[in-house]
């Protein structure tokens, strides 16, 4: 048989149709008629439809769509030219497919726009509440004596264990603790008022 790829076509194609139609099809128009008009048109269609379409991969979905259509409609032997009948199938296919396909697209745009728009807004409060919190920690700190400041910056700052301040300051390990302590109530009651 001549018609390779059509005949695949209409053999993968057919098996949810009810055999009865595909025996009206081979009765009104020559199933023939069918597999020449989809070895002659298939590459001019998908070439048609990938020009008007985007993603252009989908082209060739639209096109066999386009056929099952034209082997399904009701009433094959009234159409007069089957490849103008056709090429309308796969043009409003394709029509429906863009819309679908922008609707979805603009919906994605809208989305990530909000998105990003509540993500720099929760940024932008995050750090602004960071900076008032950092400048009322800077202020409590303020208030401390400055072996006590010292004594906090070192080891909440510069990350030093107690006995190393203890060692850099010559003070005791116990003065040390005592101060970080004083410190971190300091800070906790005075950023709890404000």
């Amino acid at each position: 048989m001549k018609h390779t790829r059509s005949s695949t076509f209409l053999a993968d194609q057919h098996l949810d149709m009810p055999i009865s139609h595909l025996n009206d099809v081979a009765e009104s128009v020559e199933k023939e008629t069918i597999l020449t008009l989809y070895d002659e048109c298939h590459d001019e269609l998908v070439q048609f439809i990938s020009g008007s379409i985007q993603p252009p991969l989908s082209a060739n979905d639209i096109v066999q769509e386009s056929f099952l259509r034209l082997v399904r409609h009701p009433n094959l032997q009234d159409i007069d030219n089957l490849k103008a009948y056709l090429f309308r199938i796969a043009l409003n296919l394709s029509v429906d497919y863009q819309r679908q396909h922008l609707t979805s697209t603009k919906a994605l745009q809208r989305f990530g726009s909000q998105e990003r728009h509540r993500v720099e807004t929760r940024t932008a409060e995050t750090m602004l509440l960071a900076k008032e919190e950092l400048v009322r920690l800077h202020q409590a700190l303020t208030e401390l004596s400055p072996l006590c400041q010292r004594i906090f910056y070192l080891n909440r700052f510069k990350g030093f264990k107690h006995r190393a301040i203890a060692e850099q300051l010559h003070i005791s390990v116990r003065t040390v603790e005592d101060n970080v302590k004083r410190a971190l109530l300091h800070a906790h009651r005075r950023l709890g008022q404000m």
